[in-house]
C-alpha cells in the first residue's frame, strides 16, 4: 500500500535533529547553492518554490508541528544535501559556516533518518 504524500504527519524530533534541520535549512541562503535541478530533485518545481517551502518547513520544525509526508521528504533530502555535499551544499566547510562539528551533525543526521523513515514518502517526489 502506498502512503498518501500529502498525509499530515507528526514526528517527535529531538534537540539534536531539530538544530541540524535548522541549520541545514539556514544553509540554502547561505553556503548551500543548488539549481533548479537540484530544487526538482528534492522534490520542488523550482529554486523560488524552494525558497518559500524552506521558511514555511523551517517555521514548522520551530514551532513542532506537524508536516505532510512531501514536506518530511523534502526536509531530509534538503538536510543530507546541505550538510554532505561539497558540490552543492556546504560539504567541507559545514563546522565553519554553522558552528557543529562532523561526528555531532552526522550522528544527528542518521538519528534524524531513523526518525523520519516511517514518515517520508519517495513517491511524493517522483522516485517511486
Amino acid at each position: 500500500m502506498r502512503a498518501d504524500s500529502d498525509e499530515i504527519v507528526a514526528v517527535e524530533l529531538s534537540q539534536a535533529e531539530r538544530d541540524l534541520v535548522e541549520a541545514a535549512l539556514r544553509e540554502w541562503g547561505g553556503g548551500a547553492h543548488g539549481t533548479e535541478k537540484i530544487a526538482q530533485a528534492i522534490g520542488f518545481e523550482s529554486m523560488q518554490e524552494r525558497w518559500r517551502e524552506r521558511d514555511r518547513i523551517l517555521l514548522a520544525v520551530r514551532d513542532r508541528r506537524p508536516l505532510s509526508r512531501t514536506d518530511w521528504t523534502r526536509l531530509l533530502l534538503a538536510t543530507e544535501i546541505a550538510f554532505a555535499s561539497d558540490v552543492v551544499g556546504a560539504g567541507v566547510e559545514w563546522s565553519i559556516v554553522t558552528g557543529y562539528n562532523d561526528v555531532e551533525s552526522l550522528t544527528a543526521l542518521r538519528s534524524l533518518q531513523r526518525t523520519l523513515a516511517p514518515a517520508i514518502s519517495r513517491a511524493s517526489i517522483g522516485w517511486d
